[in-house]
């Protein structure tokens, strides 16, 4: 199987942009790639902000005051 599979392979021709294009490409994306990076840092902090105060909420060590309605 192996060597047939190369057969194979050999057979197709891989085209790929000009280097140029390739460059375009990337900085096009790359703002948007900058962005998403952000948004993931931010998303960890939030997660472990909410896992902080639901440890303190659930030890007791805050209390929630009277009064607050919880959402069900």
């Amino acid at each position: 199987m192996k060597a047939i599979f190369q057969d194979v392979i050999r057979l197709f021709r891989l085209t790929y942009p000009e280097i140029g294009e390739q460059r375009g490409t990337l900085a096009a994306i790359a703002p948007v790639t900058d962005e998403i990076e952000a948004l993931g840092r931010e998303l960890a902090k939030l997660v472990a902000l909410k896992s902080g105060l639901m440890n303190n909420l659930l030890t007791g060590r805050v209390r929630v005051p009277e009064g607050i309605a919880v959402p069900g």
